[in-house]
């Protein structure tokens, strides 16, 4: 009687690790999705603006932009870019195809600038915090 009493005690944690175990990976799941899904809003909001196309024609890339930038600067700078007087003349420039140096009115050019030659030069974290560890490692 004894045994069967064990085996069952045995029986009945392992059921609830188990679980347990998969309630935590759910939530985690769930927490993960709820997390990404203001990224891929902020995505559209960046294809849409303006502030999109100036960030390609500073050799950025919007992918490697939200991925480096944190969330709050890359809504920050969209609210900027929204509410600036002159996105009618930024969009005619854009079009016109003209040297990136007519930009210069916009309140997100210096950061934007400072994306796209991060990109061209490609990202290193080792190099970018300074650290003596090789890319290799």
């Amino acid at each position: 009687m004894n045994t069967a009493i064990n085996t069952t005690a045995i029986a009945a944690i392992v059921v609830s690790a188990a679980a347990l175990v998969a309630v935590l990976l759910w939530s985690a799941r769930l927490r993960m999705s709820h997390g990404q899904s203001p990224r891929r809003e902020l995505r559209r909001q960046l294809n849409r603006m303006p502030m999109g196309a100036l960030l390609r024609r500073l050799g950025g890339d919007p992918g490697h932009y939200l991925h480096r930038t944190p969330a709050a600067e890359v809504h920050k700078r969209l609210q900027a870019c929204a509410a600036c007087p002159d996105v009618a003349h930024c969009k005619r420039l854009l079009a016109s195809r003209c040297d990136a140096s007519a930009f210069a009115f916009c309140p997100n050019v210096a950061a934007l600038r400072a994306a796209g030659a991060e990109y061209e030069r490609g990202w290193n974290p080792y190099r970018d915090a300074g650290s003596a560890l090789p890319p290799s490692v």
